[in-house]
């Protein structure tokens, strides 16, 4: 396969550096909640999820600093993707929550299931 050197940079940039980016997020939130925690708590979820937060900062440092423009749109997707997300757990859970005091709190248990377009 054969792509401009634009093309690449988008590619990569959603491909391989949000991942990047969003494993440091989450090994970095997970952290300032207290190192000791997780390993207590968590599944083997949490230890795939920030497995690439381990990476060299050095290698890192440069590739965001060489291919900013395009890793600032595909932040800019994540968010907003994670916004929408945000917003419909929360109108779940307080129709959840509501129905649950409308039967006197029996507890019920919680399913959702988000279709992107």
């Amino acid at each position: 396969m054969t792509v401009d050197c634009e093309m690449h940079d988008r590619m990569v940039a959603l491909y391989s550096h949000l991942p990047q980016l969003a494993s440091t997020a989450l090994a970095s939130a997970v952290a300032g909640q207290g190192a000791h925690l997780p390993g207590l708590l968590s599944g083997p979820g949490l230890v795939d999820m920030t497995r690439l937060a381990l990476s060299s900062y050095d290698l890192w440092r440069d590739i965001l600093a060489t291919n900013s423009e395009p890793i600032e749109r595909a932040l800019a997707l994540t968010f907003k993707n994670w916004s929408t997300c945000a917003k419909i757990c929360a109108r779940v859970f307080s129709k959840r929550i509501r129905e649950r005091r409308q039967t006197g709190g029996q507890r019920s248990r919680f399913r959702i299931a988000i279709n992107y377009p």
